[in-house]
């Protein structure tokens, strides 16, 4: 069988390589396709992962917020009780 050769140029080198045909064609086909889609799902898993962070820690400082309000209205509270108290 006789493959007609297909030159890649890579930066200042150039390489040779057959072209493939058929089955091989097709297997390599096969590997782009997978190697693509695990680049993309790579991508979409680590931009979901960012997201859940983001969230969570959002989610933190919003709990910490409302416990500072709380915090504060009880102090209030305690205050207004010691001056209700003094009376």
């Amino acid at each position: 069988m006789k493959f007609k050769l297909a030159t890649i140029q890579y930066g200042e080198k150039s390489k040779s390589i057959p072209k493939a045909k058929g089955l091989e064609a097709s297997l390599l086909q096969l590997i782009q396709d997978y190697s693509n889609t695990s680049l993309l799902l790579r991508q979409q898993t680590a931009t979901r992962v960012l997201d859940l962070l983001v969230e969570t820690v959002n989610g933190g400082v919003q709990e910490c917020y409302v416990i500072e309000k709380r915090i504060e209205q009880e102090k209030a509270w305690i205050s207004i009780s010691d001056h209700v108290a003094s009376l």
